[in-house]
């Protein structure tokens, strides 16, 4: 969980990253960042595959049935109480960065969606002013 946490920084960072690309109109940037993205995509997906394999032995050890326990449904098997207080740790730092992460990805999306609709009245424009310059005709 560990370096889920250090990848759920580094996406944080770069969604921040992503946002000021978006604002500054940075395409450069913004592909950057989307190839960074899909490279995290990978990391996180390897670690829950990870995530799933321990999680079905702790099954297997403590309920001796494999079971894809979420991290809340862990918590409730495990006895020791280091152990449950490191790992609902975790996990609540894990549901804070998910968190943060969600908010600033859902702004992202805002500005895009305004980036969009400007470009959208821009060519609006564009296609007006054609339309009456060809209605005048070649001598206007």
């Amino acid at each position: 969980m560990k370096k889920q946490s250090v990848i759920n920084e580094e996406l944080i960072y770069a969604a921040q990253r992503m946002n000021n690309h978006i604002k500054e109109k940075n395409i450069v940037g913004i592909k950057e960042i989307v190839s960074r993205y899909d490279h995290f995509t990978c990391q996180i997906e390897a670690l829950e595959s990870k995530r799933l394999v321990l999680c079905d032995e702790i099954a297997i050890a403590k309920l001796a049935t494999k079971s894809n326990l979420n991290l809340k449904q862990l918590l409730d098997v495990l006895k020791d109480e280091d152990e449950k207080n490191l790992l609902n740790e975790r996990r609540n730092n894990l549901k804070n960065k998910i968190t943060e992460f969600s908010l600033i990805n859902s702004k992202n999306n805002i500005l895009i969606q305004d980036r969009i609709s400007d470009i959208d009245s821009n060519v609006k424009i564009i296609a007006d002013h054609v339309n009456k310059a060809a209605a005048y005709g070649k001598h206007g």
